[in-house]
């Protein structure tokens, strides 16, 4: 569950972020520059199959993300990596890296996911 909510926080905190969208659909939908989500589950067709699926069924996986979800929007929990928008499986990564326009900075492990706030360079 933490680690749900860290993922529906790296969404708010892009929404709030100048260097994001500014809207929840904006941020979810948003593509990189070789037409890929940024959020990258979204490219992947069994992952919405197994998405549609888990709500068809209503399994247990199903409401606890719809719960991390509704805590994070409604504001009913705390954001557990203190302002992330960037996450990755594994480290070193892209998205948990620096680059030229952006620093990492408070990297921390949730649940099997790294999470990054980025500040500019």
């Amino acid at each position: 569950m933490r680690g749900q909510i860290a993922v529906a926080y790296s969404i708010v905190n892009r929404i709030n972020h100048r260097g994001y969208p500014n809207s929840l659909n904006a941020v979810v939908y948003q593509k990189d520059s070789n037409g890929i989500y940024q959020y990258e589950t979204l490219s992947v067709a069994s992952h919405d199959q197994a998405w549609a699926d888990a709500k068809r069924r209503n399994t247990f996986e199903y409401r606890n993300a719809v719960k991390a979800s509704s805590d994070v929007l409604c504001g009913r929990t705390t954001d557990p990596t203190r302002c992330a928008t960037d996450y990755c499986a594994y480290d070193p990564c892209p998205a948990t890296n620096p680059n030229p326009w952006w620093r990492a900075i408070n990297k921390m492990k949730i649940g099997n996911h790294y999470f990054v706030c980025r500040v500019p360079a």
